[in-house]
């Protein structure tokens, strides 16, 4: 849950400072801005995925690797 909480932040973070920078009604005429912003929303949700299909195999075998990839909750009760 930590990288989809993190890829939701930073990309709330790039829609509000897109949204300060082109200004909040001129902000359709950038199309870039949502497609970035549903891509960063979409790795979060990637890596979420990522690390709930692999949690298993990660904590019975390789703590480094689930350090460094995978943060979920899972992990932690497993390990």
């Amino acid at each position: 849950m930590v990288n989809l909480f993190f890829s939701l932040v930073v990309a709330a973070i790039f829609g509000v400072s897109a949204s300060a920078y082109y200004g909040s009604e001129n902000l359709w005429q950038y199309p870039w801005v949502e497609t970035a912003t549903w891509a960063i929303v979409g790795a979060g949700v990637l890596s979420e995925t990522l690390c709930i299909l692999m949690s298993n195999n990660l904590c019975s075998r390789a703590k480094w690797l689930r350090m460094l990839v995978c943060h979920s909750s899972e992990c932690r009760r497993t390990s």
